[in-house]
């Protein structure tokens, strides 16, 4: 509704739920929108009048370009009143709603929020406009919630820490060509990175852990990690290594000493260890704690796993629709690979019930 060009949002939405209108419907719309030079909600419609499109995909089509038209009529009845027209108009609500009870997930709960959220906005079109800026920027909004406050474990990105607090961070994954990444080619990447990894450590009220392993299972192949060339700019007297360094010494800083002399050095710095570095500025119960939950007994999650095969259409919410392209079994579970039309190749667990089948 607030850009009716966007083909790439376009897509993702005008067949979920599903309309009977495939990728062939879709593709004659977005031929009438460049023909004609109009937006794609009009160019829907006119496919739907016009005889381009025919049957069940015709009368779907009209009905979706219509959403928006009534949308715009209840503009000054408040933003909410618009967004809840759209998601139980379109039957969005009623789709998530079998999708949670199928799941075990809360997309119907995230959609209440949206609703209530989007009234702090100015009533209209620019009021729209802000919130989906702020909430592209910081989904975490949503709800005013913060998740510091709540009980258990947050799982957050970097790029969505900022103005958060918790009393214990854990920031994994310190390595070199992870983080910082192995795309970095400028001192500005680094550079970039590593404010990145500072707004991730200023998190912590008390205590931050900062983890890295020696040995990291990759793509299939094992890699020989280095730690991050960021965790040797913390000050030594502000850390505490729990673990085996590289020298296989307990709490042994070689690899931290050495220090770095460029990244094209990192191959011949690697060494071969089955040790781990934990890197702590606290101490106490919480590194038992830790232990613990590591060494539980893990679910079996190959038994809840989907069966995909090879050429299966499929949806996934951020990437939109792709086709399997391989099916593969690494330690007993069954990974999912595929090719979205936006040409990104992506490999899934079966079990992660994250990609869903159309046909």
């Amino acid at each position: 509704m607030l850009n009716r060009f966007d083909e790439v949002h376009f897509k993702r939405m005008i067949n979920k739920p599903a309309r009977s209108l495939g990728q062939v419907s879709v593709d004659k719309i977005i031929a009438v929108a460049e023909q004609e030079h109009i937006d794609l909600i009009e160019a829907t419609r006119r496919a739907a009048s016009n005889g381009v499109l025919s049957g069940k995909a015709a009368s779907s089509a009209l009905q979706f370009a219509l959403l928006f038209d009534e949308a715009l009529n209840l503009i000054d009845k408040g933003n909410s009143r618009i967004v809840e027209y759209l998601v139980r108009e379109s039957t969005l609500v009623s789709y998530y709603h079998n999708q949670d009870a199928k799941n075990e997930t809360g997309k119907v709960d995230n959609i209440g929020k949206l609703v209530s959220t989007v009234d702090d906005y100015e009533a209209g079109i620019e009021g729209l406009l802000q919130f989906v800026e702020s909430l592209s920027l910081d989904p975490t909004t949503l709800g005013n919630e913060d998740p510091s406050k709540k009980e258990g474990v947050s799982l957050i990105t970097m790029h969505n820490t900022k103005g958060l607090e918790f009393d214990r961070v854990f920031v994994t994954g310190l390595e070199e060509n992870l983080f910082p990444s192995s795309s970095c080619e400028s001192d500005e990447d680094f550079e970039e990175e590593r404010r990145l990894f500072y707004v991730a450590v200023t998190r912590a009220r008390k205590e931050l852990f900062i983890t890295s392993c020696a040995r990291r299972m990759v793509f299939g192949r094992t890699n020989y990690q280095m730690p991050s060339r960021y965790l040797q700019e913390i000050p030594k007297d502000l850390l505490t290594i729990e673990g085996r360094g590289f020298n296989n010494s307990p709490r042994s800083s070689a690899s931290f000493d050495r220090g770095y002399q460029g990244h094209g050095s990192l191959g011949q710095k690697r060494e071969k260890s089955n040790s781990n570095i934990f890197v702590s500025t606290g101490k106490g119960n919480i590194l038992n704690s830790v232990k613990k939950f590591v060494n539980a007994p893990k679910e079996d999650t190959t038994t809840q796993s989907v069966e995909y095969k090879v050429g299966m259409k499929v949806y996934h919410d951020q990437y939109g629709e792709g086709f399997v392209q391989h099916v593969k079994t690494m330690k007993g579970k069954v990974m999912v690979e595929v090719v979205f039309n936006s040409s990104k190749v992506a490999t899934f667990f079966a079990f992660s019930r994250v990609l869903e089948i159309i046909s």
